[in-house]
């Protein structure tokens, strides 16, 4: 047989008192049904009962879940800490001036920091170069997060890309690639190359010096002969974009 209880006529207010760190925290009220209990209150405390028990949960702090009572939770857990993580750029591809500051969202201080680049033992780190990374914090009770973030290239106009005047794609493993130094870094980009009369003989769409890369064939495949060429590179965050020659020894 269900018993059936209205939510106007009987209901639990829950408080959660202090065990460890003699703090009180207060739970909202919550109605027993006619299957008991499951809940988690806005301040974090997972809460179970049954009918006619009373359920009092205590802890020590907003990251442990205990209970007292006949019935206990399915799942007793420990949440990690959360991290919210602020990173500025660094002035260009090249330049080790990237930063970032980590907030500890929960837990209990005093905390402890971990970069990946292993630079901070504090909650700021700097001199970043481009790329990703992570920070490990640890509380005064164990408790871990970790989070990555990454440092990202500025858009500002003084970081600009070398772009080299030759190469010898001749598969002697010196010198067969034609490098742009800093294009990896700047976001989408499009490259082209002309012949001397003004034919398209090559594109790369998002050149990165490795997977997309000239090295000195046509587009369709052949070897293209000694002689000048012609690009024009355009980078999506530049204004304007570079146009200059490049020579092809064999």
């Amino acid at each position: 047989m269900a018993f059936y209880i209205k939510k106007s006529s009987l209901a639990f207010l829950m408080l959660l008192v202090n065990t460890c760190l003699f703090a009180q925290y207060s739970a909202e009220q919550y109605v027993f049904s006619s299957v008991g209990i499951e809940a988690t209150t806005s301040s974090g405390l997972h809460i179970s009962g049954t009918i006619g028990e009373a359920v009092i949960a205590t802890g020590t702090s907003q990251n442990f879940i205990l209970t007292q009572g006949f019935h206990q939770p399915s799942i007793v857990a420990v949440s990690p800490l959360l991290l919210s993580i602020d990173s500025f750029p660094a002035s260009c591809y090249d330049e080790q001036d990237g930063y970032a500051v980590v907030k500890v969202l929960g837990g209990a201080a005093p905390y402890s920091y971990s970069w990946s680049d292993g630079a901070s033992l504090t909650d700021t780190s700097d001199f970043f170069l481009p790329g990703t990374y992570s920070v490990t914090v640890t509380d005064a009770n164990g408790l871990i997060g970790t989070a990555s973030f990454t440092i990202a290239t500025s858009t500002s106009s003084s970081c600009s890309i070398v772009i080299y005047s030759g190469f010898t794609p001749n598969n002697d493993g010196v010198n067969d690639l034609w490098i742009i130094d800093g294009i990896e870094f700047l976001g989408d980009n499009n490259v082209d190359i002309f012949d001397r009369w003004g034919g398209h003989v090559w594109e790369g769409q998002n050149y990165d010096n490795l997977s997309v890369v000239w090295d000195g064939k046509h587009m369709d495949g052949r070897n293209l002969p000694s002689g000048t060429y012609f690009y024009i590179v355009n980078i999506d965050q530049k204004a304007n974009p570079y146009k200059g020659w490049v020579h092809l020894t064999e």
